[in-house]
């Protein structure tokens, strides 16, 4: 053992001090996050409990709950499903070379700040329904639908 006047005990010191900081800094931000996750799965477990114990007082019938599951997966879980398969497709698209890299990352990000907004409450889909009415209309006038055709699409909107 070699023994000498300075001691090395104030640099590791200095790095657990950092080592908190960071921790105590991070810590909170991850859990955060990771409870967004766990409130909308949660929320699921919850409704997939009530349906179960609907079906097992035979209030429904089990085809009827897988229903009804299925269409809470896809109230709580759509958007990010939807995320992941147009990630897929565009990446698809610029491994082909159809689109460029860049023009794949906008349509993302505006994928993501639309889910953003919807989950805040600012987006209600009306002012998309709105632009889908232009574009069909604009459709009609250029030839490409039939006006019954239109119709139709737009009836479709409506119900939506």
């Amino acid at each position: 053992m070699i023994i000498t006047e300075t001691s090395n005990r104030s640099n590791s010191r200095w790095i657990q001090a950092g080592a908190l900081l960071l921790a105590v800094a991070v810590l909170p931000l991850g859990l955060a996050l990771a409870g967004e996750d766990d409130g909308k799965l949660a929320r699921y477990r919850g409704m997939e409990a009530r349906v179960q114990s609907a079906v097992e007082a035979g209030d429904v019938t089990p085809e009827q709950g897988q229903e009804k599951l299925a269409r809470i997966h896809r109230r709580l879980f759509g958007a990010e499903m939807r995320i992941a398969a147009a990630e897929k497709e565009l990446a698809a698209k610029v491994s082909a070379g159809e689109i460029e890299e860049a023009d794949a990352e906008v349509r993302l990000a505006e994928m993501n700040e639309h889910l953003a907004r919807r989950e805040r409450g600012e987006d209600t889909g009306q002012a998309d329904a709105e632009d889908v009415g232009r574009r069909i209309r604009a459709a009609v006038q250029a030839g490409e639908l039939t006006p019954e055709e239109a119709r139709e699409k737009l009836q479709g909107i409506r119900k939506r």
